[in-house]
């Protein structure tokens, strides 16, 4: 089995450019990725010894996307821009260490927060809720 660390790429749709991707650098982490389906209980009252699940619809995952900051870069100002205006987008991870894997998403940015450190670098983590299905490509 081969494990990996690292090598995620965050990108963000060029909002001009539909269909082409911009690199948010300093990707540092990013937290589950994924959907959830919600449930439906399908118990018949009656029958007190079995109870029946079903799934319903899904709902993304809200993922936490970590990055070195760097105050003076205009993709992850773009992002915090994204968060105050309550907006969505197209984006997409990719994974490139052994067989690169993409996902392709929209999302709500959601949240923001910088991370002052005393002994470690600045963080910036944009926090997003997957909208609709995620692809991979």
């Amino acid at each position: 089995m081969a494990r990996y660390r690292g090598g995620w790429t965050f990108e963000r749709e060029d909002e001009g450019t539909p269909g082409t991707y911009i690199t948010v650098p300093q990707t540092k982490s990013v937290s589950g990725l994924g959907k959830t389906n919600n449930t439906i209980d399908a118990s018949d009252w009656d029958d007190d010894d079995n109870e029946v699940t079903l799934a319903g619809r899904g709902a993304g995952q809200e993922i936490t996307v970590t990055f070195n900051y760097d105050h003076n870069d205009t993709e992850q100002q773009f992002m915090i821009t994204k968060v105050e205006g309550g907006e969505n987008g197209n984006v997409q991870l990719i994974q490139a260490k052994g067989t690169t894997k993409t996902y392709q998403f929209n999302a709500a940015y959601i949240g923001w927060v910088i991370t002052p450190e005393a002994d470690d670098v600045n963080t910036l983590e944009v926090t997003l809720k997957i909208s609709g299905g995620v692809t991979q490509v």
